[in-house]
């Protein structure tokens, strides 16, 4: 997600270090490796017919081959202006208009709070066996980060201390108590980063080797690279981890698309979400964004829609009265934006985070305020931002999934619209009214899948 703001924690009980940063199908296997993605790109339409080898000898370098969704992306030259056209007639449109910025056209900026050990306190303690290993005590005897990415003591689940008044505030207990089942086996995409593979908290938690690509590399190991605490080293992993903590059960799938220092290709990103559907996501999690819209990307966002994949977008951190793309389209009256939900952030009392972007658009909001998640190398660190709000949304939707099993894609959307608790009200937001969208509320969510006891 573009953006990510970040205020200081006071702590007495840690030493800390701050950052700040500028948020049935025919394709299984992986892309094929591509060379240095071009500046411009367009989308032209292709059948089942058309080969990547017609598709070179009319335009070169292909970025997106995607017969099964009904497209391609292929490079382009720089967009030409009305003038470079010898036109100002604001009625002619340049062929350049279908031509659309690539590299670096999408990032994530993110801020966090990091801690300089393994160790926090909170009423339980987060506790280091001295090799490495991490977890959580509440004094009794139990323990954490076993049975995969969920955080559990004495045989039951227990989200990390620091966030239990965020969880509260949207009734993800009481969800919890209803969907037993945790999220099991609903594949969640995270297009970002990468992510931490090796963390104890993702073990069993991640989807198969195969199913998961980095797209910057070009291969099937989508790991998080960087030095902590320099550009948006940490942003994946955290994102996945905030999904983990709605939906314990889930299963990641972690798709690289960003570099570490928050920039990434337009190409890739529609690669991503190409893959992630032909790869059996339920779920896709955009915690990034752009400027502009992008023609590739929301024909990428309709084959999600038609293959029935739930797609959560941020809506950045701007603190402006518009939403980045694409949870700047979510809300359009079509098939694909039904199956698309943008995402705000709001503070511990509902009002509107001080950095989230706004918009009569904007659909749902979630605490994304210093919330606590995983960080590279057995660590937790505290993120706020859109990009965490939009992870917990997607993992509360997953909770529905793994009880009920396939659900229509907009149905699930609506019902989480319909559920959510408007906060107009709330003091704060008396200067956003009808543009924080309403907070979701996970126990009435959950709940209005379930049948009354």
């Amino acid at each position: 997600m573009p953006h990510h703001s970040w205020q200081p924690l006071r702590c007495t009980l840690l030493t800390t270090l701050t950052l700040t940063l500028a948020a049935c199908s025919t394709q299984t296997s992986a892309p094929a490796p591509q060379p240095d993605a071009a500046p411009y790109m367009r989308t032209v339409d292709i059948t089942a017919a058309t080969t990547r080898q017609d598709l070179e000898a009319k335009y070169g370098q292909v970025l997106t081959y995607a017969p099964q969704a009904g497209f391609a992306v292929v490079s382009a030259p720089a967009p030409l202006s009305r003038q470079d056209l010898g036109t100002t007639d604001p009625n002619r449109e340049p062929i350049s208009e279908a031509v659309e910025p690539n590299t670096n056209a999408i990032r994530v900026s993110s801020g966090a709070l990091w801690t300089d050990a393994d160790v926090w306190h909170s009423g339980g303690a987060l506790w280091t066996d001295g090799s490495g290993g991490f977890g959580w005590t509440n004094g009794n005897g139990g323990f954490g980060w076993t049975n995969g990415g969920a955080l559990w003591t004495d045989g039951k689940y227990i989200p990390l201390p620091q966030n239990s008044f965020a969880w509260v505030q949207v009734g993800l207990p009481q969800a919890h108590a209803l969907a037993p089942k945790f999220g099991q086996n609903v594949k969640i995409a995270v297009i970002d980063t990468g992510i931490d593979l090796n963390h104890t908290a993702f073990a069993d938690r991640l989807v198969a080797p195969s199913d998961m690509y980095d797209f910057v590399d070009n291969d099937h190991t989508p790991q998080e690279i960087g030095t902590p605490m320099v550009g948006s080293f940490g942003h994946g992993t955290g994102v996945a981890g905030i999904a983990l903590q709605a939906a314990p059960n889930a299963k990641i799938m972690p798709l690289r698309v960003i570099e570490p220092d928050g920039l990434g290709d337009m190409d890739n990103v529609v690669n991503a979400v190409i893959f992630a559907v032909d790869h059996g996501a339920q779920i896709i999690n955009l915690s990034l964004g752009s400027d502009q819209g992008s023609r590739s990307l929301q024909r990428a966002l309709e084959y999600a829609a038609s293959r029935n994949v739930l797609v959560f977008e941020a809506a950045g951190n701007r603190n402006l009265e518009q939403l980045d793309r694409p949870a700047a389209f979510a809300a359009q009256q079509t098939y694909a934006g039904a199956a698309q939900l943008s995402v705000g952030s709001v503070n511990s009392q509902d009002g509107k985070s001080w950095f989230s972007n706004y918009a009569t658009t904007l659909e749902l909001s979630a605490p994304g305020e210093m919330i606590a998640t995983l960080a590279p190398g057995e660590r937790v660190a505290v993120w706020s931002g859109t990009s965490m709000s939009t992870p917990l949304a997607a993992g509360i939707a997953a909770l529905a999934l793994g009880e009920q099993g396939r659900l229509n894609a907009g149905s699930v959307a609506s019902r989480l619209l319909s559920t959510a608790t408007n906060i107009d009200a709330v003091p704060a937001n008396s200067a956003f009214i009808g543009k924080v969208g309403r907070r979701i509320n996970a126990a009435n969510f959950v709940a209005s899948y379930m049948p009354i006891p």
